[in-house]
């Protein structure tokens, strides 16, 4: 999020996709958005939770190649998930 972008066009823009830049929000790869630590909150909070589905990685990050992103996200998710 971008406060200051949001402020000023709110956070349902339909500019989509526009200069990165003046976007209230990005989509971005896990861990990029939120940092490592915070994933590894989030799998916890599964874990405790008894949770045993599927975390879907869906990929919309418009600076990051599909392939790298989806990889990246899943080595990181991967590592958070073996703590």
């Amino acid at each position: 999020m971008f406060p200051e972008n949001a402020a000023l066009n709110g956070v349902l823009d339909n500019r989509w996709l526009g200069d990165p830049k003046e976007m209230p929000w990005l989509f971005s790869t896990v861990g990029d958005g939120h940092p490592a630590e915070w994933w590894n909150r989030f799998v916890q909070a599964l874990d405790q939770n008894d949770f045993e589905g599927t975390i879907s990685l869906e990929y919309e990050d418009p600076l990051v190649d599909a392939e790298t992103s989806v990889r990246r996200s899943a080595e990181l998710l991967a590592a958070a998930q073996s703590r």
